[in-house]
């Protein structure tokens, strides 16, 4: 007597299938991982990419302040300083052209050509050194500033995204 029947195909198709299933969770398996190696690598790349950015921005603020804005800040004062010479070298120039001409026999014609050129000169040294000096003022008040202050935010918000990453990374390890 038979006790049991079994079906063969329907054990060999739940076997087949289960076979497919492990292989088919194994191969997720081995592409989680290879997906994790792969964002870890990439992770990592971009990792040393923030550190690189981070000490270039560091190394381009320091220069900044030791070098650049105590230049451009000296160049500014050099400027109005030259406007300032000008000024008074024209000033000066004029002065002894008149006590000059009062003592000397040149012509009138020519006098007054010279002592107009002289005071155009003169009176286009004076605009120069007022462009000159707000010029000046607005570099020392606000565009230095600003230049130093942009400079210490894209420091400060890449250091921000270098720190994050570093956070990211840690936790993807975990």
């Amino acid at each position: 007597d038979v006790l049991i029947t079994v079906d063969m195909n329907a054990v060999q198709e739940s076997v087949n299938m289960a076979t497919n299933e492990w292989e088919l969770a194994r191969l997720a398996v081995e592409n989680a991982v290879f997906a994790r190696e792969e964002g870890e690598r990439v992770m990592k790349e971009k990792l040393a990419q923030s550190e690189r950015n981070l000490a270039r921005l560091q190394e381009d603020m320091d220069d900044y302040v030791k070098i650049f804005a105590p230049a451009q800040i000296k160049r500014s004062e050099w400027d109005l300083k030259k406007a300032e010479y000008n000024v008074e070298y024209r000033k000066e120039n004029l002065k002894q052209l008149e006590r000059m001409y009062k003592e000397d026999n040149i012509t009138e014609e020519n006098e007054e050509i010279i002592l107009f050129r002289t005071r155009n000169e003169l009176a286009e040294s004076e605009v120069a050194l007022e462009a000159a000096r707000r010029t000046h003022d607005f570099n020392i008040t606000r565009r230095f500033p600003r230049e130093k202050a942009d400079k210490e935010l894209a420091l400060e918000n890449t250091r921000r995204a270098h720190q994050d990453m570093v956070k990211k990374l840690e936790l993807e390890q975990r």
